[in-house]
């Protein structure tokens, strides 16, 4: 599954045809001492931001949960709604006064080796100053803890977006964890 993701994220990044043009912006590598990665001093030349991630914690036992963090904000100014399917099931989950938004699980080093979480996070309008941030997240494991999961976010702010950090609940991103953020220009 995340292989067809990214080819079919590595097509759109061509910006052929008349759709919008994704320009890479940056890349921020794991380093396997560190559960977090920030991005940050993001531009203000784009319409909406796009970051495409492959992750994989240290963590031993068990998923490690990514927290979404924008602006280093850890007030609870985040509300999320999220679609989780398993495979066998499927569940919802509605979160309001949050520091951060949440996706449920990279897979860990008990898990098959070289297996990663597949994310894309698009942040709608992130320079606009006159409204809320919007945020859409899909993402997908296929090993350990097998799982897609869809989640729109909602940051009560109208601060123009800066910076993006992402945080394991326990362990640190393995050194081939990779997130790159793209700028997408206006039609």
């Amino acid at each position: 599954m995340s292989f067809m993701l990214l080819g079919i994220l590595n097509s759109q990044a061509a910006g052929g045809g008349g759709a919008p043009a994704y320009e890479l912006i940056q890349t921020v590598n794991g380093t396997g001492s560190s559960g977090v990665i920030d991005i940050t001093s993001i531009p203000a030349d784009y319409q909406h931001i796009q970051i495409r991630y492959l992750a994989r914690s240290t963590r031993t036992f068990g998923s490690d949960n990514i927290n979404i963090q924008l602006n280093n904000d850890t007030a609870n100014n985040y509300a999320m709604h999220a679609l989780l399917g398993t495979g066998s099931a499927v569940s919802s989950r509605a979160l309001t006064t949050r520091n951060n938004w949440t996706d449920y699980g990279s897979p860990d080093n008990s898990n098959t080796s070289g297996s990663f979480m597949a994310g894309v996070l698009d942040i709608l309008d992130y320079d606009n100053t006159s409204k809320y941030k919007t945020g859409r997240l899909l993402y997908g494991a296929t090993t350990g803890d097998t799982k897609v999961m869809l989640l729109s976010g909602l940051w009560q702010s109208t601060s123009a977006v800066t910076s993006v950090k992402f945080s394991l609940d326990v362990g640190n991103f393995v050194a081939a964890s990779r997130f790159s953020i793209y700028g997408i220009k206006g039609a």
